[in-house]
């Protein structure tokens, strides 16, 4: 005798199952409605660029330098207006933090650079950030507005270009100093526990490990993965693609595979011709490699920003995120934020 209310309640957990899914699917950011403007307007982001307008007559073209995603809420590092941004995502306006009075006390210069940025959630369920500020050479900590603590370098005191920014969950933090070719680890109370070389850009951090690339002396790119506890380095695999260059690892997701982003000479001269008004700093690969360093899905996107982090990777919804900009059009280009689809469209 077939039991009704057993099905019933097989009915019912598959319906559950699949409205979890459907939500947790619109949960990631949704690109389609964000873009911004560029501007002295609180609602926007400065950005200069070579073109004489008012307000724009910087010689370098250069904008927003980072940004990061946690639900619906993006947070960006306006760079030029010294402000830290938070838009949902139809491009409302939600928080502005103005960093030059958040950190002032930490200021040896007039002069503020901010470059990168990372967000955890910390012991009190507050979003906590560390952005680096390549003036003054210090990562800042701050949450709800306020500056909670300053890091510096263990190894000068400043750091030399704090290039990236990545959190563990515990709180642990890594910088990766691109001018002094280092990576420095600190605890979540800001103490420096470790120290390693590091000649590229671009760091992973996750569970206790840190993922990152260095060339290795037959010219060949190595994966190597860190063991925070063991101060244990250990390479993992060898890419060997000699027209891959400015190499920086950007995540490894949940089923191990690696992302990276690299500057492959073969395709720019291509890539750059057939639109050279959309990308004229040229293009990134973006490369989903396996781990037995195999790539098996790559997609170009164009460079945007010459310092600080273009990429977003949100571990959660396994999604890759990039800013997309052009500095030659500010100010009548946009801001926008896209996925890396990987040839999935």
């Amino acid at each position: 005798m077939i039991n009704f209310s057993n099905y019933g309640k097989l009915f019912l957990a598959i319906i559950l199952i699949l409205i979890s899914g459907f939500f947790r699917a619109a949960s990631a950011f949704e690109t389609k409605l964000f873009s911004l403007g560029f501007g002295t307007g609180e609602d926007k982001l400065m950005y200069y660029n070579s073109k004489i307008v008012k307000e724009f007559e910087e010689i370098h073209p250069l904008g927003p330098s980072a940004f990061c995603i946690k639900g619906n809420t993006v947070s960006v590092v306006d760079t030029f207006n010294n402000k830290l941004k938070q838009f949902d995502e139809t491009g409302r306006l939600i928080n502005s933090f103005d960093m030059i009075e958040i950190v002032k006390k930490e200021l040896s210069t007039a002069e503020i650079g901010l470059a990168c940025i990372s967000a955890r959630a910390n012991e009190k369920g507050e979003k906590e950030f560390a952005i680096s500020d390549s003036v003054n050479g210090k990562v800042y900590i701050i949450s709800s507005g306020r500056l909670v603590k300053t890091i510096a370098s263990p190894y000068k005191g400043r750091f030399g270009q704090a290039e990236e920014v990545a959190y563990d969950a515990d709180g642990s933090l890594a910088v990766c100093d691109w001018a002094e070719n280092r990576i420095y680890i600190f605890d979540k109370n800001g103490k420096a526990v470790r120290e390693l070389p590091s000649q590229l850009n671009g760091l992973y951090f996750n569970s206790g490990f840190l993922y990152y690339i260095e060339k290795s002396m037959n010219g060949k790119i190595s994966f190597v993965k860190f063991n925070v506890a063991s101060n244990k380095p250990e390479t993992l695999f060898e890419l060997d693609r000699p027209e891959f260059r400015i190499a920086k690892l950007l995540a490894v997701n949940a089923k191990g595979n690696f992302i990276a982003a690299f500057f492959d000479d073969s395709v720019q001269e291509k890539l750059v011709k057939s639109d050279e008004l959309k990308a004229p700093m040229g293009y990134f690969t973006v490369a989903m490699i396996s781990a037995d360093g195999k790539i098996t899905a790559s997609e170009n996107v164009p460079v945007t920003t010459a310092s600080g982090s273009q990429f977003f990777f949100d571990a959660a919804e396994d999604k890759l995120y990039y800013q997309n900009y052009n500095a030659q059009q500010a100010p009548e280009g946009s801001y926008t934020i896209k996925k890396v689809n990987f040839g999935d469209k």
